[in-house]
């Protein structure tokens, strides 16, 4: 095979999905540009971003492990990674593995750091494996992207990257421990390596405690995955093990004996695709109950009639209602926007049946403090927006002076000032209390 079919090869042996998320943050997001921004200041002060992380490693040469070395050098040029290699060691209980790869040199230099628990505890398909996986990181250019990760302790924000964009990268990274794990399995050659490795690497325990007959395994991959956890996009736990471990066990069933090189994506490839997508699908959070679901679309359906109640599409509402969506129940929030008005509506009416009759107090409040917060989210509460939040709680059956109660306090607990559209409505709801706590300014 040619340099430029190997090349061809193992494009198409990315996952869609990774290749997908990765081409809409370097495009629509900027991180092309960002990227290049953040290496030219690399190289400005001299230092690499995986400075900090071998800092503590010890350096292995070839006469003190010709063994690794070897594995090493090999798995390059069966990548075709034309480069210098320095291989370290850093000692842990940990099994892991780091690849970086300095692109600003005439010739590359690929750093490969290894913990000594991999070293010792993994067999030589599985460090092959482990290896490939690494390498595949380097292969597909993901150690450009994780650049944009931020290194400052004072932000909670993990990228540079705008919110949508970084729950995009976030998503990302998942998707391209698949890819990595293909070229994993390429190296190493059979899908117990990759297994092994895997399921070390993810729970810490070695051949003392594991069974990792081809049975065992397929028992594993039988049982079902916890759940992730609300807010946890960075889950590398049993969630994702179990979604590696299925995604490749269908990429080894699916993968042709020998390899056939091909000038466009083989149908084989596309249809792992399709199944590593569903399995990743899994990873999701959603509302798993019809209470959460009928909060969610509650929630999105009438955040939209706040944003229409602007004369123009306010920005802030629009991001508080992807953030409450996003932070409170999936990951993907964009898809729960419904655009078409009808549908919007029966869904609407739908979410507030199930509410009424499965709902408690406390779920019927959340979900107006939300849709208050969002209507806050450009500034004053208008009498406009008022009006919506006022509809969806008489459709709750919430009391009026507990509805002005919840407005209220979402109003002061942002700091903002109540509109004089708001003394209005609590003149309509007929509350002397609520009416005193506008003037005042203090929760009734």
């Amino acid at each position: 095979m040619s340099e430029d079919q190997l090349s061809q090869y193992l494009a198409s042996l990315r996952f869609d999905g990774d290749f997908a998320d990765a081409a809409t943050l370097l495009g629509q997001y900027g991180a092309a540009e960002t990227i290049a921004a953040l290496e030219r200041e690399h190289r400005l002060h001299g230092k690499r971003p995986w400075d900090e992380c071998l800092a503590a490693a010890i350096p292995l040469s070839p006469a003190l492990t010709p063994g690794i070395h070897a594995l090493v050098s090999d798995a390059c040029a069966r990548l075709g990674l034309t480069c210098s290699i320095r291989i370290f060691t850093m000692p842990g209980p940990q099994i892991n593995a780091y690849a970086f790869l300095d692109r600003d040199v005439e010739q590359p230099g690929l750093s490969l750091c290894l913990t000594s628990c991999a070293l010792e505890h993994l067999s030589d398909p599985e460090i092959l494996f482990l290896v490939g996986h690494e390498l595949g990181h380097i292969v597909y250019e993901h150690d450009r992207l994780n650049i944009l990760c931020h290194t400052a302790d004072n932000t909670p924000a993990s990228t540079v990257l705008p919110f949508r964009g970084e729950w995009i990268f976030l998503r990302w990274r998942q998707k391209a421990e698949i890819s990595a794990d293909r070229i994993g399995w390429l190296l190493a050659g059979h899908f117990e390596a990759g297994a092994g490795a895997i399921i070390k690497a993810a729970t810490g325990l070695t051949d003392k405690s594991l069974s990792l007959t081809a049975a065992a395994i397929q028992s594993f991959l039988k049982e079902d995955a916890p759940r992730p956890c609300v807010g946890d996009l960075n889950r590398q736990g049993a969630p994702l093990l179990s979604a590696r471990l299925r995604a490749l066990r269908v990429l080894v069933d699916s993968a042709p004996s020998k390899v056939h090189y091909v000038s466009k994506r083989p149908a084989w490839i596309r249809k792992v695709d399709k199944e590593a997508a569903s399995i990743l699908g899994s990873l999701s959070r959603h509302p798993d109950s019809a209470v959460g679901l009928a909060c969610m679309n509650l929630i999105a359906d009438a955040g939209v009639q706040l944003i229409q109640r602007d004369h123009e599409a306010a920005v802030d509402e629009i991001k508080k209602v992807l953030h409450i969506l996003h932070d409170n129940f999936t990951d993907e929030p964009d898809q729960v926007i419904c655009l078409d008005p009808t549908r919007r509506v029966n869904r609407l009416n739908a979410a507030i049946r199930v509410l009424k009759r499965a709902a408690t107090s406390t779920e019927k409040q959340e979900v107006l403090s939300r849709l208050a917060d969002i209507a806050i989210a450009d500034g004053p509460f208008r009498e406009a927006e008022a009006r919506v939040v006022l509809d969806v709680a008489t459709a709750l059956r919430i009391p009026q002076q507990e509805t002005y109660a919840i407005i209220v306090g979402c109003i002061q607990a942002s700091g903002k000032d109540v509109d004089p559209g708001i003394q209005s409505l609590a003149d309509k709801l007929g509350s002397p209390a609520a009416g005193m706590a506008a003037r005042s300014g203090s929760r009734p």
